[in-house]
């Protein structure tokens, strides 16, 4: 039996405890979280400037694309040394959800989860991307296709395929912070 189209997600965790921290707090320090820059169309947080910024961008989040690619693809991520990040906050208050969608123009993209108040929603919840897996199938069937649900704790991350459909459940808690990351690949300018 061949499988044909699996889907890779990563799941992994900060490992520095002390960077996390110092990244929570510069970003209630940069930001309005009230009103974040969370739009596509506003502010890259890597363009910020801040130090803290830069630090979780070279220790957490490159390598953890790094991984992603080589272990999804069999590819070495120095060898695309014109590629972008993107990131945003995301997540923030009470009832804040996400409809379904994908990250279209990028390549991979990554969730890293700073705050999250267990059992409180919130869960990122990842599609089949096979598109009529929800069409004439037998209840036998389904859990083949069935959606998966990843409730993140904080300091965890997910990184997966940007052609992914996936959504957040509403969050009913008092703070949950998120940075979605949007990786292009590039070998050249």
């Amino acid at each position: 039996m061949n499988y044909l189209w699996p889907t890779p997600v990563l799941k992994d965790s900060i490992k520095d405890q002390n960077l996390l921290n110092d990244l929570v707090g510069e970003l209630f320090a940069l930001y309005d979280l009230q009103n974040p820059p969370s739009d596509i169309l506003q502010d890259n947080i890597f363009e910020s400037g801040s130090a803290i910024i830069e630090r979780f961008k070279t220790e957490v989040v490159l390598p953890a694309f790094a991984t992603f690619l080589k272990e999804s693809f069999d590819l070495d991520l120095s060898n695309y040394p014109h590629s972008y990040l993107r990131g945003w906050v995301a997540g923030y208050s009470p009832g804040y959800f996400m409809i379904n969608h994908n990250h279209s123009g990028s390549h991979m993209t990554g969730v890293f989860y700073l705050l999250v108040e267990d059992g409180k929603g919130g869960e990122l919840t990842m599609e089949d991307p096979r598109v009529n897996a929800n069409r004439g199938y037998l209840l036998e069937m389904m859990p083949k296709f069935k959606s998966n649900v990843y409730s993140p704790k904080s300091g965890e991350f997910a990184i997966f395929p940007s052609f992914l459909y996936h959504y957040v459940t509403p969050f009913q808690g008092q703070c949950r912070l998120a940075i979605p990351v949007d990786f292009n690949l590039a070998d050249k300018e």
